[in-house]
């Protein structure tokens, strides 16, 4: 395994660390497909535009239509969510609905869904949001409404200027006189574009208005909040962080700060160790030159790298989590997941993050502890019907 520090071609500022020859030739074909744009997004007018209401099907799948359609009941293709292949997701409204709908005399700006997903919401909603500084002031911004508005989204949307007093969400299909279509900034694994930068950075300033220093105290991004079934759990996550605590690191769980914290340990901190997740998305507030250590599997989404790329000092990921047997590959981002320790430890070594005599202590995580841990996420991701063939995990 690979474990030197030489840069991706053409990405300065990106490392892979313990790929294999294959894998490294695999993330870096994936990577050299990337792109950094420095237009300006399209924005596109749609006349008697429909925003469509949610349309959940079941409390398990969560489906919706994600888009507006035009006069002529058709999918204007810039309003489509950019993740799932970039196709709305659930059943597409029949004619009535779309003809019955709300009249509303006014101009909307469209900025999306407010996904219940942080990561989802940050790249796919939020980045339209560039359009704050184009829009008039006559156009009400408007975003589809899920039946519970996370915290985190009113959280964003309070730092976006000139747009929260006049904010409405969308709870009823409605037709406006026009509805116009900022494209999102930031397209799943394609490209994103130095106005999402530009935009993230202004909001870093409103939530930060002071400023921050930065210290050279490492940061860890712990997901143990997230619970021992969350996906991508990392089994035996508190020994890394009792080692890192040893080592003089501070520990948060991002999930329970306020948005402002987030932004706030983003700018503070000169270096952050985290496994890969969507708390990592949030480095793209930073406002300084800071670093970053990624703790990965081979499959990484180089949705990560497009972040990491429109920001400043340098990302590291290292392929140091691994689903030991497991039958599925490595694609299935519920699978628990388990560190190699050895390799992460000599990594912080080189890079100066712990000292050359930290260790470990005491025994790592049994198999038996990890083949508790994937059964019973499995059988989790089984009611849902996303897991085929589970049994045969069992006899691991």
């Amino acid at each position: 395994m690979r474990s030197g520090i030489s840069p991706v071609e053409g990405w300065q500022r990106i490392f892979l660390h313990y790929f294999d020859e294959n894998e490294e030739q695999r993330a870096r074909s994936t990577i050299s497909r990337l792109s950094i744009r420095t237009d300006v997004p399209e924005m596109v007018r749609v006349v008697s535009g429909i925003v469509p209401e949610n349309q959940f099907i079941d409390d398990v799948q969560k489906k919706c239509v994600i888009g507006i359609f035009d006069s002529d009941h058709r999918l204007v293709p810039p309003s489509v969510r950019t993740g799932g292949g970039g196709k709305g997701v659930g059943p597409r409204p029949d004619a009535a609905t779309l003809d019955n709908a709300e009249l509303d005399d006014r101009n909307a700006c469209y900025l999306g869904h407010a996904s219940v997903h942080f990561g989802h919401f940050l790249l796919e909603t939020l980045s339209r949001a560039w359009a704050w500084r184009v829009l008039d002031g006559d156009s009400v911004p408007v975003m589809q409404s899920p039946p519970r508005v996370p915290k985190f989204v009113k959280s964003f949307l309070a730092l976006l200027p000139g747009v929260a007093e006049r904010f409405e969400f969308i709870k009823r299909t409605t037709r406006f006189k026009n509805v116009y279509v900022p494209a999102p900034s930031f397209v799943f694994r394609r490209s994103a574009h130095v106005e999402f930068k530009f935009l993230c950075e202004t909001l870093a300033e409103r939530a930060l208005p002071s400023g921050v220093n930065l210290t050279d105290q490492p940061l860890y991004l712990s997901r143990r909040g997230l619970g021992p079934f969350a996906n991508r759990a990392l089994v035996g996550e508190e020994r890394l962080e009792r080692l890192l605590e040893e080592e003089g690191f501070l520990i948060v769980r991002p999930e329970t700060l306020p948005i402002t914290e987030q932004i706030k340990l983003f700018n503070s901190h000169r270096w952050i160790v985290s496994p890969m997740g969507s708390a990592c998305h949030t480095r793209v507030f930073s406002r300084k030159e800071n670093n970053i250590l990624m703790l990965t599997r081979p499959d990484f989404t180089p949705n990560f790298v497009l972040c990491d790329a429109l920001c400043n000092g340098v990302a590291h990921y290292a392929n140091v989590l691994s689903a030991p047997d497991s039958h599925l590959g490595s694609t299935a981002v519920w699978e628990p997941v388990l560190l190699k320790e050895q390799e992460i430890l000599d990594l912080m070594k080189k890079l100066g993050l712990v000292r050359p005599k930290a260790e470990f202590r005491g025994p790592p995580p049994n198999q038996e502890l990890y083949r508790e841990r994937w059964n019973r996420a499995a059988a989790r991701e089984a009611v849902r019907g996303r897991v085929p063939n589970t049994p045969a995990r069992a006899e691991l």
